[in-house]
């Protein structure tokens, strides 16, 4: 479990590492993971149980990227929603409402975890690929970290594939690179979820 409330052990970077270690393996559509509510006043229930000073508690994310980090699984909404704050609703309601226009397209890929392993300090990321459409999706993540970007290579593209992105969700960019593709994220604790298309060979 991945419990923030009672069993004070929540932290969103684990949760991601969680997913992203099991998609090697399995089928991340087949799995159901919680996001919760992360809201200070849900942390300050439990000081000083965590250092003030750690950079992972999960009230210091944006609750969207909570939601974002186990989107390429089935999202569980751990919490009663009347307990979410208007700021959390209106910063999770638009992301929950693209995520279900594409939920169909984004499962009907293969799923592959790429970049680093999250650890709380990496640049990583997720790939949906659908062979027959000739594209897929791409969400990139930036945890906690002062690199901006980093190069990630993409499944089943090949090297001399042009791919066009357009980004559906958060902000980033992305260019092509020696190994792969550059992806950008201005923030920390941040993600960009785009749409590729692949296009003529070199």
């Amino acid at each position: 479990e991945n419990r923030y409330i009672h069993w004070r052990n929540y932290f969103p970077y684990k949760t991601h590492k969680n997913l992203w270690q099991l998609s090697h393996y399995l089928m991340p559509q087949r799995f159901q993971f919680e996001f919760l509510n992360n809201s200070p006043e849900r942390a300050d229930l439990y000081q000083p149980l965590y250092a003030p000073d750690d950079p992972f508690t999960a009230e210091k994310y944006p609750i969207e990227y909570c939601f974002a980090v186990v989107m390429f699984a089935n999202p569980l909404a751990w919490f009663e929603p009347s307990n979410l704050s208007e700021e959390q609703v209106e910063r999770l309601a638009p992301v929950i409402a693209g995520y279900h226009e594409i939920r169909d397209e984004l499962f009907a890929g293969d799923i592959y975890p790429i970049g680093e392993k999250p650890s709380g300090r990496s640049i990583t990321g997720f790939q949906s690929h659908d062979a027959g459409a000739g594209g897929g999706f791409v969400c990139a993540y930036r945890e906690i970290t002062d690199r901006k970007g980093a190069v990630m290579s993409l499944r089943r593209v090949p090297s001399g594939t042009d791919s066009s992105f357009e980004l559906m969700m958060g902000d980033g960019r992305v260019e092509k690179r020696e190994g792969g593709y550059y992806f950008e994220l201005p923030e920390e604790r941040s993600f960009a979820l785009f749409r590729y298309r692949s296009l003529s060979p070199d």
